[in-house]
């Protein structure tokens, strides 16, 4: 056995690996969340606007004419095994937490890519996986950022199934207050306005996006990055997050 897993053998007898929620120490065939835990979390089945968060049966078309983008949630932030991931990723570093945020995503995505009466989704053979970036100083103080790992996982999770490819064209250029510094969607909108700005063009025009985040609240982040991508270039763009609020 390799000094490595002996390693980590001896450190999960001390420190036995423990579910993310609920904090049970999980079984061998468990990872990150006990099987209680992960079948707590319900998947959507649709697809919604962007701006009104209303649930598009046919995915054709979105409820208002200024959306950039339709939005692709695969659980509720209302769920606290949901909330948990979350929180274990992006505050408390645990890294490998995208990895089964990807598996959650996917499982969500695959019926809507199956579903031929989805056209917004189901006849789209090729997207480009773009993760909502952070502002440079931002992503040095917290090491990394969460939605680029759940991007990078996500495109290796479904590259078998369906043609992706990943950029980084979108940039953000102002480091502005976190968005829950504001409470209305009108502040939380004007406070990202003009945030972000495509470096490569040619990785953005006639393409299809799916643009990642981990959650979703007033979903003034997306449509602002939507609105970008929109004006440089992009075909159809698909906002899609492990969660909404």
């Amino acid at each position: 056995m390799k000094l490595q897993n002996l390693l980590k053998t001896a450190l999960d007898i001390i420190f036995p690996p423990q579910c993310v929620s609920c904090i049970k120490k999980l079984e061998a065939a468990e990872t990150i969340l006990c099987k209680s835990c992960l079948g707590s979390i319900i998947l959507n089945s649709s697809l919604y606007c962007p701006i009104c968060n209303r649930r598009l049966y046919l995915a054709k078309t979105v409820c208002h004419t200024e959306a950039k983008c339709i939005l692709g949630a695969a659980s509720s932030y209302e769920i606290k095994a949901v909330r948990d991931l979350v929180h274990a990723l992006k505050y408390n570093h645990v890294k490998v937490t995208a990895l089964l945020i990807a598996e959650i995503i996917k499982k969500y995505l695959m019926p809507l890519i199956a579903n031929s009466t989805n056209q917004s989704i189901g006849q789209i053979k090729y997207f480009t996986v773009l993760p909502i970036p952070l502002h440079p100083q931002r992503e040095r103080e917290r090491g990394f950022n969460q939605a680029v790992l759940i991007a990078e996982s996500l495109k290796n999770t479904i590259a078998p199934i369906i043609h992706v490819t990943t950029s980084k064209a979108l940039i953000r250029n102002k480091n502005v207050p976190s968005q829950i510094s504001f409470s209305s969607y009108k502040e939380r909108k004007e406070n990202v306005s003009n945030v972000f700005e495509v470096t490569t063009y040619e990785e953005i025009i006639g393409k299809n996006i799916l643009l990642i985040d981990d959650v979703a609240t007033s979903n003034a982040t997306i449509n602002e990055a939507a609105r970008v991508l929109k004006e440089a270039g992009a075909k159809k763009i698909i906002a899609l997050v492990f969660a909404k609020a």
